[in-house]
């Protein structure tokens, strides 16, 4: 059911529980009362969830071949889909339904995703997309989950999906509550997965700051003490992408295996490449304007310092990767970043 809202009554000092409800027992359907209300209060409901959205469409057909719709079709500020699924309740086949209309959208090229915006509305888009610098629609999905409550197979399948194959899921568990004797209702959405880092939520500062919260610096951070201009356009342009546990590199390929890992220095940014292919160490120091950082039998070290270096990256990892043929061996994210160089 969610966190519990109480009323407060600064006259007598106390505090009172609102009286909770399902969102089928107050008559609200998922189509004709959820989606509504969200769909015409979205720039309202996305900014409590803390989600800059631009809504494209409710009710969307992502395949000839398939009777189902998407709920609602939004973009979010790096120009990705993002496939919203609502449901009253809790409902198992929630997440393998969104996952379905991700991998139909993923077809899509961006003439067939602008289609789909009302021409009413293609100038506020055109201007969201002006404001956040979008140069490409729908080159990467996103899923956003919306329910009364969760299962814990679809919150841990969606971590795993996360975690291993990249996937951005994110999991609101909304609540409804109310005050009967003034006709008011309330709702309220809590982000289930993934969950809150406590330094978006408090200041760091005093017990606040945990010894866990502040181990390890994030990409952000790190960036801060960076000099490289190019490095760090390389980043703002990638800061949405793909991390690592840590959230202190950015993970290449975005789905699937991690096998390059890039994290930023002061000067440059130091790529470990997981596992080792045939020829790699060559290839590498032809295309990369500096030497090998380390070259071990598990995997390779190098550095992006130009933007020569980073358009070659990027174009392997775009074009060749997908025919490299990888060895047995391959070393974990600890293995290769026990030593320095």
């Amino acid at each position: 059911m969610g966190y519990r809202m109480l009323r407060v009554n600064r006259t007598t000092g106390t505090l009172a529980p609102l009286s909770r409800t399902t969102l089928s027992d107050a008559g609200i359907g998922e189509r004709s009362g959820l989606q509504e209300l969200i769909l015409k209060n979205s720039e309202t409901f996305f900014d409590e969830c803390q989600e800059t959205l631009f809504l494209v469409k409710e009710e969307v057909e992502p395949s000839s071949q398939v009777s189902s719709r998407i709920d609602l079709l939004a973009i979010d500020v790096k120009g990705h889909a993002v496939i919203i699924e609502l449901k009253r309740g809790s409902d198992k086949m929630q997440l393998l339904q969104a996952l379905t209309y991700a991998a139909m959208l993923a077809d899509w090229p961006e003439e067939r995703f602008r289609k789909h915006i009302p021409t009413a509305h293609m100038s506020a888009f055109e201007q969201f997309r002006f404001d956040h610098g979008i140069t490409k629609l729908n080159e990467f999905q996103r899923i956003i989950l919306i329910a009364e409550s969760f299962d814990f197979e679809v919150l841990r399948t969606a971590e795993w999906l996360t975690d291993s194959y990249g996937l951005n899921i994110t999991c609101y568990q909304i609540s409804l509550a109310g005050e009967a004797h003034e006709g008011m209702e309330y709702l309220a959405a809590l982000q289930l997965f993934p969950p809150r880092a406590l330094a978006s939520q408090a200041r760091r500062r005093g017990a606040l700051k945990s010894e866990e919260a502040s181990k390890f610096a994030e990409i952000e951070e790190l960036l801060q003490t960076c000099t490289n201009k190019a490095v760090v356009k390389f980043y703002s342009a990638h800061l949405g992408d793909r991390r690592n546990k840590r959230r202190d590199s950015l993970v290449f390929p975005h789905i699937g295996q991690m096998r390059f890992r890039i994290r930023p220095k002061k000067d440059y940014a130091r790529v470990n490449q997981l596992g080792r292919f045939v020829g790699d160490a060559d290839h590498w120091q032809k295309t990369m304007s500096a030497p090998l950082l380390k070259a071990h039998p598990t995997y390779l070290r190098f550095r992006l310092t130009t933007d020569s270096d980073i358009q070659e990256f990027l174009k392997f990892t775009s074009e060749a990767l997908a025919a490299v043929s990888w060895t047995k061996s391959s070393a974990s994210e600890e293995e290769s970043d026990s030593e320095e160089e």
